[in-house]
Order: C-alpha cells, then structure tokens, then sequence
C-alpha cells in the first residue's frame, strides 16, 4: 500500500516500530523550518553581544580655551602709569615762574634764592609722582600676576576637563566590551549546555522507546515524535 504523506510503500507485515520513526513530507518541511528558524534565533541573540564586542572608537572630548587670552594678557603686561606729562608741566611751570620773577625783581640775589627754592619745590614734585609711579606699576604687575594665574587656572581646568571625559569615554568602552564579552560567553555556556541536556534527553528516550513502543500505537509514537522534534529530541 503506497502512503501519500509519508511518501513510501508500507508493507502489510511492517511493525509499529518501523511505522514510528518513518518521517513525512511535512516532517521534513517543518524541519527544514525548524532549522531556519533556529538559526535566525541565533543570529538575533548574538547580535547585541557583537555590537557590544565590536564597539567602535571613544568620542573624543576636545579641550575648549578662552580665546581672549593673549589678547588679556598683553593688555596686561603694557599697563604702565606716565608721569612724563605731569613732569613737563612742572618744568614748564618752574621755567615760566622764573621768567616772571626775574620780570619783577631785578635783584640778583633775590632771583637766585627765588630760582632756588622754585627748583627744590619741582623737584620735590617730581620725586613724589616717581614714588607714585612705582607704586602704581608695582601694582599693575601684581594685577598682571594674578591674571595670568586665573588664565593659567582657567586652562588647566579645560585640560583636566577634557582628560577626564576623555577617560571616560575610554573607560565605557572597555566595560562595554568586556561586558560583551561576558555575554558571549554565557551565550556559549548555555548553547553547552542545552547540547548536554539535549544528549541527555535523546540517551533517556533512547533507552525508553522499547517501553513506549510496547505500550502506545504507532500514531501516537509518531505524534509523539513530532513533538519531541520541535524541542530538538527524538524517540529511538
């Protein structure tokens, strides 16, 4: 007798033991999906760990300055207090007093006392606006040192900054990669062991397909079967 879905010619005298295990056209389409199947689903499980493995390069975290600073500090550095002008009009006021008094009093004794005591008073004037000058440089030098300081703490701040983004951006890289390699090797310790549960399982169904043969028909061996095979098991 021919059998249309199992595609063979089943003898008269043929046991459920031969009947049991005989696969169908269906039997091996569904397999063949099976297997397509199995495969896709371990494509897709390992996709996150191979995007995890395979992590491209850390951003790079530039480091960002003032832009203004050589401009601030040669503003800085140029600062100087000018008493030229304030020395001139001294002078020029001490020369014109002179020519006045010489204009009023004739006498030459009296002029000279005059002129002189007109000079020291100038002079005096113009060692007090030195003394003002170094201290007003003296100062414009401190303001320059502590500018330049606060410019040399605004880049070491920028520098520090951008290290430190930098290492961290390194950092979750590795532990991106690491943690990708800890998935694959769960993924290929539990493959393990579903394989060692599989042969496990066949060896049992192995060793009671005997018992099952003896106590089902040969239908419900081959429903039997078809179950088992989704799970990647078989009877005998």
């Amino acid at each position: 007798m021919y059998d249309t879905d199992y595609d063979t010619v089943e003898s008269p005298s043929a046991t459920p033991n031969d009947i049991s295990y005989r696969e169908t056209r269906a039997d091996r389409r569904n397999k063949l999906f099976d297997k397509v199947g199995s495969a896709l689903s371990g494509i897709a499980s390992l996709t996150p760990i191979m995007s995890n493995l395979f992590t491209g390069r850390p951003e790079t975290v530039d480091a960002v300055y003032n832009p203004y600073v050589t401009s601030i500090a040669n503003s800085m550095r140029r600062r100087r207090y000018n008493i030229s002008p304030a020395i001139e009009d001294l002078n020029r006021n001490r020369a014109t007093s002179n020519y006045n008094a010489s204009q009023i009093n004739t006498n030459t004794g009296a002029n000279l006392a005059y002129r002189l005591q007109s000079a020291v008073n100038t002079d005096r004037a113009i060692a007090s606006l030195r003394s003002q000058e170094s201290n007003v440089n003296n100062q414009y030098l401190g303001d320059y040192a502590n500018t330049m300081n606060s410019l040399g703490q605004q880049w070491v701040n920028a520098t520090n900054m951008a290290n430190e983004a930098n290492a961290q951006n390194r950092a979750t890289a590795r532990n991106i990669r690491r943690a990708g390699l800890s998935q694959l090797s769960q993924w290929a310790q539990n493959r393990e062991l579903m394989h060692n549960q599989e042969a496990r399982d066949n060896a049992m169904l192995a060793m009671y397909a005997p018992f099952l043969q003896s106590g089902y028909t040969a239908d419900t061996i081959r429903q039997f079967n078809k179950w088992l095979r989704k799970g990647g098991n078989n009877v005998g």
